[in-house]
């Protein structure tokens, strides 16, 4: 369902986020999970027990709510989940984007000055803030600075996007056109990420759907099993049938 390394992953109905947190809760018990709740949705949910209600608590299971934090607090905590079996979810990159440009990163002191995943953090920081045309570029260097390290441990970054309804089906009629590739590396998110792929929720039948846009091949399986090409569907979830 995920791959190493950073899995962007587009939904316009939160009900197919809610269906994807429920899942990776639920089969990655094993792992230690660190969820960034830059939208508040996650804690929301869990404060009033409306997320994985059926399931027991996950004993490895951090929530954490950056705006509550320094933001040398927050790649502090990024850093620890630099180990096996860890996976990071950032939720979402629209969050994640808005929260750097709100906060105008010009004011770091040289105590937030770290090295994280091979890059030097001085004053690149202050990429964001304000208009910048190259904002995309900006962007791209940030993910790269906070994550490329778990990256290059294989450990997974789950990085959610939402996108309207409407930019949804014009990326899969791209896709299926045959234009997704140069589209695809045109669009700097798109190009750093080990998998891409769109959620997309039937809440009558509590059905959740992946449609895998990219997968970069690992040396272990060089394709996904049975498909050679892209995009192409999967069943994630299925509500179980009654005895």
């Amino acid at each position: 369902m995920i791959s190493s390394g950073i899995n962007l992953i587009y939904y316009y109905d939160i009900n197919a986020k809610i269906a994807l947190f429920e899942k990776l809760i639920t089969e990655y018990r094993g792992w230690n999970i660190l969820v960034v709740d830059f939208d508040t949705q996650w804690t929301s949910l869990m404060n009033n027990q409306l997320l994985c209600s059926h399931c027991d608590a996950h004993p490895n299971l951090e929530i954490l709510l950056p705006y509550q934090i320094t933001h040398s607090a927050m790649v502090d905590k990024l850093i620890e989940y630099e180990n096996c079996n860890s996976l990071i979810v950032i939720d979402s990159l629209n969050g994640l984007l808005d929260y750097f440009n709100f906060y105008g990163i010009n004011g770091f002191s040289n105590n937030d000055k770290k090295v994280v995943g091979g890059f030097d953090r001085t004053d690149r920081w202050n990429f964001t803030s304000g208009k910048d045309p190259h904002a995309g570029y900006r962007s791209l260097n940030l993910i790269k600075i906070l994550f490329q390290g778990h990256a290059n441990k294989q450990i997974p970054v789950i990085i959610t996007f939402y996108q309207s309804q409407s930019s949804i089906d014009r990326l899969m009629f791209e896709t299926i056109s045959k234009v997704a590739f140069p589209y695809q590396e045109n669009n700097h998110f798109r190009r750093i990420s080990n998998l891409v792929s769109l959620l997309e929720y039937f809440q009558d039948k509590d059905d959740l759907f992946m449609t895998i846009l990219k997968k970069i091949p690992s040396p272990v399986c060089k394709t996904l099993s049975g498909f050679s090409n892209f995009p192409h569907t999967r069943k994630i979830m299925k509500k179980p049938e009654a005895d």
